[in-house]
C-alpha cells in the first residue's frame, strides 16, 4: 500500500512538472510571437513613411 501511494506521488508530481514545461513553452511562443508583430508593425510604418515621402519629392518637381 506504501509503495504504490509514492508511486502515485511521484506520477503526479511527473505530470505536474510536464503540466507547466508546457505552459512554459507555450509562454515563450507567444512571446516571440509578440515580438514579431512588433517588429512587422514597425516596418509597415518605415514602410508608409517612405511611400509618403515619395509622393512629397513627386510633387514638388
Amino acid at each position: 500500500m506504501l509503495k504504490w501511494k509514492k508511486v502515485g506521488k511521484i506520477k503526479k508530481k511527473l505530470k505536474n512538472d510536464f503540466i507547466e514545461k508546457k505552459e512554459k513553452r507555450l509562454k515563450r511562443k507567444k512571446k516571440k510571437k509578440d515580438e514579431k508583430k512588433g517588429k512587422r508593425k514597425k516596418k509597415m510604418k518605415k514602410k508608409k513613411k517612405r511611400k509618403r515621402e515619395k509622393k512629397k519629392d513627386e510633387k514638388r518637381f
